[in-house]
């Protein structure tokens, strides 16, 4: 299946993939992945990649072992096991952290954002003012 293109995804009621992990993590502040899974209706071995990322990046921490009675996919009822649990202990806002699963930024497209964010506050340009005020 193909991903839904940037500007639909964007305008949808709910945020996708990391977005919404990083939303469901601020919101619970200490949680388990099979609670981000019944609060994200995303795969597990998503946000498993995703918290191994932020973990490594010193986003969240391991603080101990969860009993959990969910079952496999955020669904209730099932036999209890434990989870790990972790805590939130780098708050950044609201913009999802882009880090790799072993922790290092992800970089890609931050050019295009100091772009957008020049032209914005220098109103009228050309390409020469644009290079120029993006690259500083």
């Amino acid at each position: 299946m193909a991903r839904r293109p940037v500007h639909l995804a964007a305008a949808g009621k709910r945020p996708v993939s990391r977005d919404a992990i990083w939303s469901a993590v601020r919101r619970l502040v200490q949680f388990t992945v099979p609670q981000l899974a019944g609060e994200t209706n995303m795969h597990r071995d998503t946000i498993k990649s995703y918290v191994a990322g932020l973990e490594a990046a010193g986003y969240v921490r391991r603080v101990g072992l969860q009993e959990s009675r969910s079952g496999a996919y955020g669904v209730k009822g099932g036999a209890p096991f434990p989870a790990i649990a972790y805590l939130l202990v780098r708050d950044v806002g609201v913009e999802a952290p882009r880090v790799r699963r072993n922790g290092t930024e992800v970089r890609q497209g931050g050019a295009r954002d100091q772009m957008w964010r020049a032209m914005k506050m220098i109103g009228e340009f050309s390409t020469r003012d644009l290079a120029v005020h993006a690259s500083t």
